[in-house]
């Protein structure tokens, strides 16, 4: 009986520093987008749909989340949306968000297919987008 309790307890103790390590994680990753959307980071939020702060896998929550600040910063209404546009570009994010698009969670798809429409208001966006395989209808 002592040795099922102690085994217990060991159980429980594991389960509660997993989920403790869990919510941290999520908890550094609410707080890095949040400093990357106020400054309008955008090499961390497009290297936010591939990485989680923690150095995984970017989870299709932080993935749904960096492409709707990708999409905020690439709209015409942004403050320096033409040099937001350039600056996504080259920091790779049309390729990503182009793969989210195609092939990621319904969510993360909608927001990432937001994203390219706002970028392809720039001809170079909108042929990269192109030869990415990603068809924007009359975009």
């Amino acid at each position: 009986e002592r040795l099922r309790r102690e085994e217990e307890e060991r159980v429980r103790r594991e389960e509660e520093e997993r989920v403790a390590a869990e919510v941290a994680a999520v908890e550094r990753m609410a707080k890095a987008m949040e400093d990357a959307v106020r400054k309008g980071d955008i090499p961390t939020l497009v290297k936010m749909l591939r990485v989680s702060p923690d150095g995984g896998d970017a989870s299709d929550e932080q993935k749904e989340k960096a492409a709707i600040a990708l999409r905020n910063l690439a709209s015409m209404a942004a403050r320096n949306h033409a040099y937001n546009w350039v600056a996504i570009r080259e920091e790779g994010g049309i390729e990503l968000l182009v793969e989210m698009a195609k092939g990621g969670a319904p969510r993360g798809k909608e927001w990432a297919t937001r994203a390219l429409r706002n970028l392809a208001g720039n001809e170079q966006n909108k042929k990269l987008i192109a030869q990415a395989g990603f068809y924007l209808g009359g975009f």
